[in-house]
């Protein structure tokens, strides 16, 4: 008879996890978003060498080289941080699904034993009834 009931909260239990998680991820992905931009205002704001030496212009396409792949790897970040959430969606959804179902199931249940219980008690108020009048004719 609990068992539907404490499938349900297993499967409640399951989902807000899911959802626990899902908001991490969706705020690892808000974080990593404002480092990229802050590299990326960062990465348009360098300012090349204004003298013609040789090494100043080297260190400087290699730092922009260095900021570049800094780059291209949070993005990369982000999008693995995306696909995680889709993922952890789709999960979150069926997880949403079965607690769902099985909750459902778990009050058609009680309300059959509602309904078979009031239906058992109106039968008994029955009997009593028809019992009161057979007594009561039988005592005139």
């Amino acid at each position: 008879m609990r068992g539907l009931f404490q499938l349900a909260q297993i499967k409640n239990a399951k989902a807000e996890e899911l959802q626990r998680e899902l908001g991490k991820v969706l705020a690892n992905i808000a974080l990593k978003e404002r480092a990229l931009s802050a590299l990326q205002l960062e990465t348009a704001s360098a300012r090349g060498p204004i003298s013609g030496a040789f090494g100043d212009l080297k260190n400087f396409e290699v730092d922009r080289a260095i900021r570049r792949r800094e780059i291209k790897t949070a993005q990369q970040e982000i999008f693995a941080l995306h696909q995680k959430a889709f993922q952890l969606r789709f999960h979150l959804k069926r997880a949403h699904i079965e607690y769902e179902k099985i909750n459902r199931l778990d009050r058609e249940r009680k309300a059959a034993i509602a309904l078979n219980a009031t239906r058992s008690e109106n039968k008994r108020l029955d009997d009593v009834a028809i019992n009161a009048r057979h007594i009561l004719r039988g005592g005139r």
